[in-house]
């Protein structure tokens, strides 16, 4: 399969506008769109990086749906990593070949996701992107004067109990490049890191230390 980028990430929030707030003016990220999508129930707001991929605020719009369910659950945080794929309806009869459950199939522009039980907890959203894609603006929003420069999103660290089980995995299931493993004393953690196309990373994360923050977020 051919795993071209990461796209975005969308973390869950209660408010955001509160949370938007937060981002622009503490944070000092650049407000790029806001809107809302009724098709999947959600309001966003997509924080612009300078090499055209985005952060993504999402608060549903109802406590029953996927998003609301999940805030109830673990409260405000990560909810979605969106990865480009060359071609879905190709990633989606690998993946199902592979015995992967995916969710939304029967569209045919996507986007597709992959079970979280099938990603060790972690929801993959699988949309095919060409290199000049941008979201669509929803509403016009002025061009922030006093912003930091985000350049890109460098990569994302997952969780795991188990690094070895889980490149397995993501490296034979899910068919993601295996670029090293590695173990950092510093940090008690064991490493495995899946490269895409771009050179950007998804990085797996087990903690081998008792006191390890990661061991207390797991």
């Amino acid at each position: 399969m051919r795993y071209k980028w990461l796209d975005h990430i969308a973390i869950a929030v209660k408010s955001n506008e509160e949370a938007t707030a937060t981002y622009k003016n503490v944070l000092g990220m650049q407000l790029e769109w806001v809107g809302q999508s009724d098709g999947t129930g959600i309001y966003q707001a997509f924080f612009h990086m300078d090499d055209g991929h985005f952060l993504a605020l999402i608060e549903p719009m109802s406590a029953t749906n996927a998003v609301g369910r999940a805030i109830q659950t673990r409260g405000e945080g990560f909810y979605v990593v969106s990865l480009a794929v060359d071609s879905l309806a190709d990633s989606i009869r690998e993946l199902q070949a592979n015995g992967v459950r995916l969710l939304n199939t029967d569209s045919p522009t996507g986007p597709a996701f992959v079970h979280p039980r099938f990603a060790n907890g972690m929801l993959i959203q699988l949309a095919e992107r060409s290199e000049d894609h941008m979201p669509a603006r929803e509403s016009n929003v002025s061009p922030e004067t006093d912003v930091i420069n985000y350049k890109w999103i460098d990569h994302l660290v997952l969780a795991v109990k188990d690094r070895d089980q889980a490149v397995v995995t993501y490296r034979d299931t899910l068919g993601m490049t295996l670029d090293r493993t590695a173990e950092s004393q510093a940090l008690g953690l064991k490493q495995a890191f899946f490269r895409m196309e771009n050179g950007r990373l998804l990085e797996l994360a087990e903690p081998v230390t008792p006191d390890n923050p990661v061991r207390r977020a797991l």
